[in-house]
Protein backbone atom coordinates (compact mmCIF):
# COMPACT_ATOMS: atom_id res chain seq x y z
CA UNK A 1 0.00 0.00 0.00
CA UNK A 2 1.03 3.58 -0.56
CA UNK A 3 0.07 6.98 0.81
CA UNK A 4 1.16 10.35 -0.58
CA UNK A 5 2.87 12.63 1.93
CA UNK A 6 3.98 16.08 0.78
CA UNK A 7 4.38 14.81 -2.78
CA UNK A 8 6.18 11.59 -1.83
CA UNK A 9 4.59 8.16 -2.26
CA UNK A 10 5.35 6.24 0.94
CA UNK A 11 5.07 2.45 0.84
CA UNK A 12 3.84 0.54 3.89
CA UNK A 13 2.36 -2.76 5.12
CA UNK A 14 -0.20 -3.31 7.88
CA UNK A 15 -0.54 -6.48 9.99
CA UNK A 16 -3.03 -7.44 12.69
CA UNK A 17 -5.44 -5.56 14.93
CA UNK A 18 -5.24 -3.80 18.29
CA UNK A 19 -2.91 -1.20 19.75
CA UNK A 20 -0.79 0.49 17.06
CA UNK A 21 2.91 -0.25 16.61
CA UNK A 22 5.06 1.71 14.17
CA UNK A 23 8.19 -0.03 12.82
CA UNK A 24 10.97 2.24 11.54
CA UNK A 25 13.88 0.53 9.79
CA UNK A 26 17.53 1.48 9.57
CA UNK A 27 19.62 3.00 6.78
CA UNK A 28 19.63 0.95 3.58
CA UNK A 29 16.80 -1.28 4.81
CA UNK A 30 13.09 -1.56 4.08
CA UNK A 31 9.81 -3.16 5.17
CA UNK A 32 11.37 -6.52 4.23
CA UNK A 33 14.02 -6.13 6.93
CA UNK A 34 11.36 -5.76 9.62
CA UNK A 35 8.77 -8.14 8.12
CA UNK A 36 9.30 -11.07 10.50
CA UNK A 37 8.98 -8.76 13.51
CA UNK A 38 5.81 -7.33 11.97
CA UNK A 39 4.38 -10.84 11.41
CA UNK A 40 4.99 -11.82 15.03
CA UNK A 41 3.74 -8.59 16.61
CA UNK A 42 0.74 -8.62 14.27
CA UNK A 43 -0.68 -11.49 16.33
CA UNK A 44 -1.40 -9.02 19.15
CA UNK A 45 -1.11 -5.52 17.69
CA UNK A 46 -1.86 -3.49 14.59
CA UNK A 47 1.60 -3.10 13.08
CA UNK A 48 2.50 -0.42 10.54
CA UNK A 49 5.76 -1.26 8.76
CA UNK A 50 6.86 1.48 6.35
CA UNK A 51 9.59 2.23 3.86
CA UNK A 52 11.13 5.53 4.88
CA UNK A 53 11.60 8.18 2.14
CA UNK A 54 14.44 7.10 -0.15
CA UNK A 55 14.27 3.42 0.79
CA UNK A 56 12.46 0.32 -0.42
CA UNK A 57 9.47 1.25 -2.58
CA UNK A 58 9.05 4.78 -1.20
CA UNK A 59 9.97 7.86 -3.22
CA UNK A 60 13.30 9.56 -2.73
CA UNK A 61 13.06 13.10 -1.31
CA UNK A 62 13.71 15.96 -3.70
CA UNK A 63 16.15 17.57 -1.25
CA UNK A 64 18.46 16.17 1.45
CA UNK A 65 16.47 15.15 4.53
CA UNK A 66 17.46 15.82 8.13
CA UNK A 67 16.27 13.62 11.00
CA UNK A 68 13.56 16.21 11.66
CA UNK A 69 12.40 15.96 8.03
CA UNK A 70 12.07 12.18 8.37
CA UNK A 71 10.21 12.58 11.67
CA UNK A 72 7.82 15.16 10.23
CA UNK A 73 7.07 12.81 7.31
CA UNK A 74 6.27 9.97 9.74
CA UNK A 75 4.13 12.36 11.78
CA UNK A 76 2.02 13.18 8.72
CA UNK A 77 1.86 9.44 7.94
CA UNK A 78 0.39 8.91 11.40
CA UNK A 79 -2.14 11.70 10.90
CA UNK A 80 -3.27 10.41 7.51
CA UNK A 81 -3.77 6.87 8.83
CA UNK A 82 -5.28 8.02 12.15
CA UNK A 83 -2.54 6.40 14.24
CA UNK A 84 -2.82 7.68 17.82
CA UNK A 85 -0.38 7.19 20.70
CA UNK A 86 1.55 4.33 19.05
CA UNK A 87 4.37 2.14 20.29
CA UNK A 88 7.53 3.03 18.34
CA UNK A 89 10.16 0.44 17.44
CA UNK A 90 13.12 2.03 15.65
CA UNK A 91 16.33 0.41 14.44
CA UNK A 92 19.43 2.55 13.79
CA UNK A 93 18.17 5.46 11.61
CA UNK A 94 14.65 4.47 12.66
CA UNK A 95 15.80 4.97 16.23
CA UNK A 96 16.95 8.50 15.43
CA UNK A 97 13.54 9.23 13.97
CA UNK A 98 11.79 7.69 16.99
CA UNK A 99 13.80 9.95 19.29
CA UNK A 100 12.63 13.01 17.35
CA UNK A 101 9.04 11.78 17.20
CA UNK A 102 8.92 11.43 20.99
CA UNK A 103 9.14 15.22 21.21
CA UNK A 104 6.51 15.77 18.50
CA UNK A 105 3.66 13.31 19.11
CA UNK A 106 2.10 11.31 21.95
CA UNK A 107 3.82 7.93 22.20
CA UNK A 108 2.82 4.94 24.35
CA UNK A 109 6.23 3.23 24.56
CA UNK A 110 9.50 3.28 22.65
CA UNK A 111 11.92 0.47 21.80
CA UNK A 112 15.24 1.77 20.47
CA UNK A 113 17.15 -1.01 18.70
CA UNK A 114 20.85 -0.26 18.15
CA UNK A 115 19.68 3.30 17.72
CA UNK A 116 21.76 6.03 16.17
CA UNK A 117 21.66 9.47 17.75
CA UNK A 118 24.85 9.76 19.81
CA UNK A 119 27.73 11.54 18.11
CA UNK A 120 31.20 10.79 19.43
CA UNK A 121 33.73 13.56 19.82
CA UNK A 122 36.26 13.39 17.01
CA UNK A 123 39.81 12.31 17.80
CA UNK A 124 42.79 14.49 16.92
CA UNK A 125 43.59 12.08 14.09
CA UNK A 126 40.05 12.36 12.65
CA UNK A 127 40.17 16.16 12.86
CA UNK A 128 43.55 16.17 11.11
CA UNK A 129 42.21 13.97 8.29
CA UNK A 130 39.18 16.24 7.88
CA UNK A 131 41.40 19.31 7.60
CA UNK A 132 43.53 17.55 4.99
CA UNK A 133 40.42 16.53 3.03
CA UNK A 134 39.10 20.10 3.10
CA UNK A 135 42.48 21.34 1.85
CA UNK A 136 42.46 18.86 -1.05
CA UNK A 137 38.89 19.89 -1.90
CA UNK A 138 39.83 23.59 -1.99
CA UNK A 139 42.79 22.89 -4.27
CA UNK A 140 40.71 20.77 -6.67
CA UNK A 141 37.98 23.41 -6.82
CA UNK A 142 40.54 26.13 -7.51
CA UNK A 143 42.32 24.15 -10.25
CA UNK A 144 39.37 22.33 -11.87
CA UNK A 145 36.36 24.53 -11.07
CA UNK A 146 33.03 22.76 -11.64
CA UNK A 147 34.79 19.63 -12.90
CA UNK A 148 36.17 19.06 -9.38
CA UNK A 149 32.83 17.78 -8.00
CA UNK A 150 33.05 14.52 -9.97
CA UNK A 151 36.56 13.81 -8.67
CA UNK A 152 35.63 14.79 -5.10
CA UNK A 153 32.63 12.44 -5.20
CA UNK A 154 34.82 9.64 -6.55
CA UNK A 155 37.29 10.14 -3.68
CA UNK A 156 34.43 10.12 -1.14
CA UNK A 157 33.18 6.84 -2.58
CA UNK A 158 36.61 5.28 -2.12
CA UNK A 159 36.97 6.23 1.54
CA UNK A 160 33.30 6.36 2.58
CA UNK A 161 31.24 3.76 4.43
CA UNK A 162 29.27 1.08 2.60
CA UNK A 163 26.09 3.04 3.37
CA UNK A 164 27.58 6.05 1.62
CA UNK A 165 28.90 4.09 -1.37
CA UNK A 166 25.58 2.34 -1.95
CA UNK A 167 23.47 5.52 -1.81
CA UNK A 168 22.25 7.79 -4.60
CA UNK A 169 23.58 11.35 -4.80
CA UNK A 170 20.55 12.72 -2.93
CA UNK A 171 20.71 10.07 -0.20
CA UNK A 172 24.45 10.63 0.21
CA UNK A 173 23.69 14.25 1.04
CA UNK A 174 20.95 13.06 3.38
CA UNK A 175 23.34 10.64 5.09
CA UNK A 176 25.85 13.43 5.68
CA UNK A 177 23.10 15.43 7.38
CA UNK A 178 21.70 12.73 9.66
CA UNK A 179 25.00 11.24 10.88
CA UNK A 180 26.13 14.63 12.12
CA UNK A 181 23.08 15.18 14.32
CA UNK A 182 23.61 14.56 18.04
CA UNK A 183 20.27 13.95 19.76
CA UNK A 184 21.40 14.01 23.38
CA UNK A 185 19.38 17.19 23.92
CA UNK A 186 16.19 15.27 23.12
CA UNK A 187 17.05 12.18 25.14
CA UNK A 188 17.37 14.24 28.31
CA UNK A 189 13.74 15.28 28.03
CA UNK A 190 12.23 11.85 27.37
CA UNK A 191 8.98 11.20 29.20
CA UNK A 192 8.11 7.89 27.50
CA UNK A 193 8.80 4.42 28.89
CA UNK A 194 11.80 3.26 26.89
CA UNK A 195 13.58 -0.03 26.25
CA UNK A 196 17.04 -0.10 24.66
CA UNK A 197 18.30 -3.23 22.88
CA UNK A 198 21.89 -3.61 21.67
CA UNK A 199 24.29 -6.19 20.31
CA UNK A 200 27.52 -6.32 22.30
CA UNK A 201 29.60 -6.49 19.09
CA UNK A 202 27.83 -3.66 17.27
CA UNK A 203 30.34 -1.59 15.28
CA UNK A 204 27.82 0.69 13.52
CA UNK A 205 26.30 2.06 16.74
CA UNK A 206 28.66 0.86 19.49
CA UNK A 207 27.36 -0.45 22.81
CA UNK A 208 28.76 2.63 24.55
CA UNK A 209 26.07 4.62 22.73
CA UNK A 210 23.41 2.38 24.21
CA UNK A 211 24.86 2.88 27.68
CA UNK A 212 24.91 6.65 27.15
CA UNK A 213 21.26 6.58 26.11
CA UNK A 214 20.38 4.55 29.19
CA UNK A 215 22.13 7.17 31.31
CA UNK A 216 20.29 10.05 29.63
CA UNK A 217 16.77 8.57 29.42
CA UNK A 218 15.20 8.54 32.86
CA UNK A 219 13.87 5.11 33.85
CA UNK A 220 15.04 3.35 30.69
CA UNK A 221 16.47 -0.16 30.59
CA UNK A 222 19.21 -1.64 28.40
CA UNK A 223 19.25 -5.26 27.19
CA UNK A 224 22.51 -6.46 25.61
CA UNK A 225 22.63 -9.47 23.28
CA UNK A 226 25.87 -11.43 23.57
CA UNK A 227 27.76 -12.37 20.40
CA UNK A 228 25.50 -10.18 18.26
CA UNK A 229 26.06 -7.08 16.17
CA UNK A 230 24.01 -4.28 14.65
CA UNK A 231 21.25 -6.61 13.43
CA UNK A 232 20.73 -8.62 16.60
CA UNK A 233 16.99 -8.86 15.82
CA UNK A 234 17.91 -11.02 12.81
CA UNK A 235 20.82 -12.84 14.46
CA UNK A 236 18.77 -13.96 17.47
CA UNK A 237 15.19 -13.41 16.42
CA UNK A 238 13.62 -15.64 19.08
CA UNK A 239 15.31 -13.84 22.00
CA UNK A 240 14.61 -10.44 20.46
CA UNK A 241 10.90 -11.18 20.15
CA UNK A 242 10.82 -12.60 23.66
CA UNK A 243 12.36 -9.41 25.07
CA UNK A 244 10.07 -6.99 23.25
CA UNK A 245 6.94 -9.07 23.88
CA UNK A 246 7.79 -9.08 27.57
CA UNK A 247 8.22 -5.28 27.49
CA UNK A 248 4.86 -4.96 25.75
CA UNK A 249 3.13 -7.33 28.19
CA UNK A 250 2.60 -10.19 25.73
CA UNK A 251 3.22 -13.82 26.64
CA UNK A 252 5.32 -15.77 24.12
CA UNK A 253 5.50 -19.52 23.70
CA UNK A 254 8.98 -20.93 24.26
CA UNK A 255 8.71 -23.26 21.27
Amino acid sequence: MKVNINGLDINYDVKGEGKSILLLHGWGCSVKTMSRIADNLGENFKVYNLDLPGFGMSDEPERPFSVKDFAETVKVFMEKLNIDNPILIGHSLGGRISIYLESMVDVKKIILVASAGIKDEKSKEQLKKEQMAKGVKRILQKVLGNKSEKIIDMLRNKVGTEDYKNSSKMMKETLKLVVNEDLRFLLKGFETETLLIWGENDTATPLRHGKEMERLIKGSGLVVFENCGHYMFLENEFLFLKVINNFLGVEQNDK
